[in-house]
């Protein structure tokens, strides 16, 4: 949430890694990621985070986070 405006795209956000100490404790970790642009009523980004990893074989139900990035003032038009 403290990335610039024009830095918050699922492609930058899918770049980063779990960190090693929570990633050798979730078995097969997979990590998504999607960021939609909404213009009504105010510039704004929707992000949501989903992550899930395998237990005992059996893949859990993912954890997700939302999250909405605002237009600032100054980087308005």
């Amino acid at each position: 949430m403290a990335a610039k405006w024009e830095e918050v795209t699922a492609e930058v956000i899918e770049k980063q890694e779990l960190p090693a100490d929570l990633a050798k404790h979730l078995t097969a970790a997979k990590f998504s990621v999607s960021v939609t642009d909404e213009a009504e009523p105010m510039a704004a980004k929707q992000i949501k985070l989903e992550l899930s990893w395998e237990q005992r074989g059996q893949r859990v139900t993912p954890v997700s986070l939302t999250g909405w990035k605002f237009k600032s003032q100054e980087a308005r038009p």
